[in-house]
Order: structure tokens, then sequence, then C-alpha cells
């Protein structure tokens, strides 16, 4: 999740975060990039009605204060993974290697 934050923060997004322990290297990360919150716990006085989604964790439950704030608030409500998605689906990923472009020239199975 770090990096999913300090990702928005270089692309301009305004994001707060929080968590119920923040150890290393992710206290680090998070303080060189100015994303380390000031109180380490839950918080739900940062999902404010112009919040325009919460990610949750891969350890949020439902039920949790801060998922219930959202939805009371009607706002997106993502897990990390489906916002992964969400950000990806327009992507072309290409993705190569010596050994596959070498079987690709040797068949002649593409017109490089």
């Amino acid at each position: 999740m770090r990096q999913s934050a300090i990702t928005l923060k270089r692309k301009g997004h305004c994001r707060t975060g929080t968590d119920s322990d923040i150890s290393e290297p992710v206290c680090s990360d998070l303080l060189m990039e100015e994303l380390l919150p000031e109180n380490i716990g839950w918080n739900t006085d940062l999902i404010v009605t112009d919040t325009d989604a919460v990610i949750a964790g891969m350890y949020a439950k439902d039920g949790s204060l801060e998922i219930e704030k959202a939805r009371k608030l009607m706002i997106t409500l993502y897990c990390f993974p489906a916002y992964i998605y969400r950000e990806s689906i327009s992507k072309t990923w290409t993705v190569t290697s010596e050994v596959m472009v070498r079987l690709l020239l040797e068949r002649r199975l593409c017109a490089c």
C-alpha cells in the first residue's frame, strides 16, 4: 500500500492514510515522502464527504469504522486488488525477455 500512496502523491493526488501499525521500512519510506500520518492508528476523521475513494488494505475487516464511514458517506470503496485493476484496465502492458524474442525470431512469429 505504501508504494501506491507514494505513486498517488507523485501523480499529484491528495491522499491520506492510516494503519494500526507502521514498522520499518514502511515508516522510513512514508517519512521520506512526507506521507507518514501524524498519529498511528485508525482515524475516521480523514474520510470526509469530498473523498473520492477509500482503498482498503489486506488487513481491513468488513465492519471496521473506516469502511463503515465510507459506506455511510457513499464513497467508492475498493479492496487493493480491485483498485489496481481499475488503474490498469486501460493500460497496455508489454513484457519482453531475451529468450522470448529469440524464440519469436527463430520461428518467425513476429515481423521484427
